[in-house]
Protein backbone atom coordinates (compact mmCIF):
# COMPACT_ATOMS: atom_id res chain seq x y z
CA UNK A 1 0.00 0.00 0.00
CA UNK A 2 1.41 3.39 -0.96
CA UNK A 3 1.04 6.02 1.73
CA UNK A 4 1.09 9.71 0.94
CA UNK A 5 -0.43 12.89 2.20
CA UNK A 6 -3.54 12.73 0.02
CA UNK A 7 -4.92 16.09 1.13
CA UNK A 8 -1.68 17.71 -0.03
CA UNK A 9 -2.33 16.23 -3.48
CA UNK A 10 -5.85 17.61 -3.70
CA UNK A 11 -7.73 14.43 -2.78
CA UNK A 12 -10.77 15.33 -0.73
CA UNK A 13 -11.95 11.82 0.18
CA UNK A 14 -9.80 9.89 2.61
CA UNK A 15 -11.85 7.35 4.58
CA UNK A 16 -11.93 3.61 3.95
CA UNK A 17 -14.67 1.57 5.60
CA UNK A 18 -13.64 -1.88 6.87
CA UNK A 19 -15.39 -4.67 8.80
CA UNK A 20 -14.93 -6.00 12.30
CA UNK A 21 -12.98 -9.28 12.58
CA UNK A 22 -11.27 -8.65 9.25
CA UNK A 23 -7.98 -10.11 8.12
CA UNK A 24 -6.22 -8.37 5.25
CA UNK A 25 -2.61 -9.10 6.15
CA UNK A 26 0.06 -7.94 8.58
CA UNK A 27 1.32 -4.59 7.29
CA UNK A 28 1.27 -1.69 9.74
CA UNK A 29 -1.63 0.00 7.95
CA UNK A 30 -3.71 -3.18 7.88
CA UNK A 31 -2.94 -4.00 11.53
CA UNK A 32 -4.01 -0.48 12.46
CA UNK A 33 -7.63 -1.14 11.55
CA UNK A 34 -7.77 -4.72 12.78
CA UNK A 35 -10.22 -5.36 15.62
CA UNK A 36 -7.97 -8.13 16.99
CA UNK A 37 -5.81 -6.57 19.75
CA UNK A 38 -3.07 -9.16 19.09
CA UNK A 39 -2.67 -7.79 15.56
CA UNK A 40 -1.92 -4.31 16.92
CA UNK A 41 0.48 -5.30 19.69
CA UNK A 42 4.01 -4.24 18.74
CA UNK A 43 2.91 -2.28 15.66
CA UNK A 44 2.32 1.42 15.07
CA UNK A 45 1.94 4.26 14.72
CA UNK A 46 -1.18 3.46 12.76
CA UNK A 47 -2.46 5.09 9.60
CA UNK A 48 -5.60 7.21 10.13
CA UNK A 49 -8.64 7.19 7.88
CA UNK A 50 -10.40 3.89 8.59
CA UNK A 51 -13.93 3.41 9.91
CA UNK A 52 -15.02 -0.02 11.18
CA UNK A 53 -18.54 -1.45 10.83
CA UNK A 54 -20.14 -4.81 11.56
CA UNK A 55 -19.54 -7.51 8.95
CA UNK A 56 -22.65 -8.58 7.05
CA UNK A 57 -24.58 -5.40 7.83
CA UNK A 58 -25.37 -3.49 4.64
CA UNK A 59 -27.41 -0.94 6.62
CA UNK A 60 -24.30 -0.15 8.69
CA UNK A 61 -22.37 0.41 5.45
CA UNK A 62 -25.01 2.77 4.13
CA UNK A 63 -25.00 4.75 7.39
CA UNK A 64 -21.18 4.88 7.60
CA UNK A 65 -20.67 6.46 4.17
CA UNK A 66 -19.93 10.18 4.20
CA UNK A 67 -18.70 12.56 1.50
CA UNK A 68 -15.15 11.63 2.64
CA UNK A 69 -15.58 7.89 2.02
CA UNK A 70 -13.40 6.63 -0.81
CA UNK A 71 -13.73 2.83 -0.48
CA UNK A 72 -15.26 -0.15 1.29
CA UNK A 73 -12.83 -3.04 1.90
CA UNK A 74 -14.54 -6.34 2.70
CA UNK A 75 -13.96 -10.08 2.64
CA UNK A 76 -16.78 -12.02 0.91
CA UNK A 77 -16.32 -14.71 3.59
CA UNK A 78 -14.31 -13.98 6.72
CA UNK A 79 -11.83 -16.69 7.60
CA UNK A 80 -9.64 -15.48 10.46
CA UNK A 81 -12.10 -15.62 13.37
CA UNK A 82 -13.80 -18.78 12.09
CA UNK A 83 -15.70 -19.13 8.85
CA UNK A 84 -18.22 -16.30 8.82
CA UNK A 85 -20.53 -16.21 5.81
CA UNK A 86 -22.76 -13.15 5.34
CA UNK A 87 -26.43 -13.48 4.45
CA UNK A 88 -27.35 -14.17 0.83
CA UNK A 89 -27.35 -10.97 -1.19
CA UNK A 90 -25.04 -9.05 1.16
CA UNK A 91 -22.37 -8.31 -1.45
CA UNK A 92 -25.02 -7.30 -4.02
CA UNK A 93 -26.46 -4.87 -1.47
CA UNK A 94 -22.98 -3.51 -0.77
CA UNK A 95 -22.35 -3.05 -4.47
CA UNK A 96 -25.59 -1.12 -4.92
CA UNK A 97 -24.75 1.12 -1.95
CA UNK A 98 -21.17 1.77 -3.06
CA UNK A 99 -22.16 2.40 -6.67
CA UNK A 100 -24.89 4.84 -5.63
CA UNK A 101 -22.38 6.75 -3.46
CA UNK A 102 -19.45 6.59 -5.91
CA UNK A 103 -17.41 4.54 -3.41
CA UNK A 104 -14.92 1.89 -4.55
CA UNK A 105 -15.86 -1.67 -3.47
CA UNK A 106 -12.75 -3.75 -2.73
CA UNK A 107 -13.25 -7.46 -2.07
CA UNK A 108 -10.39 -9.38 -0.49
CA UNK A 109 -10.90 -13.12 -0.63
CA UNK A 110 -7.42 -14.57 -0.12
CA UNK A 111 -8.35 -16.56 3.00
CA UNK A 112 -11.28 -18.42 1.46
CA UNK A 113 -9.98 -18.88 -2.08
CA UNK A 114 -13.31 -17.75 -3.52
CA UNK A 115 -13.25 -18.03 -7.28
CA UNK A 116 -10.51 -20.68 -7.47
CA UNK A 117 -11.08 -23.76 -9.51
Amino acid sequence: MILLDIKKHGVKRDVVIVCQNNFHGRTTTICGFSTDPLCQEGFGPFTPGFKTIAFGDAKALKEAITPNTVAFLVEPIQGEAGVIVPHKGYLKECRKITRKNNVLLITDEIQTGLGNG
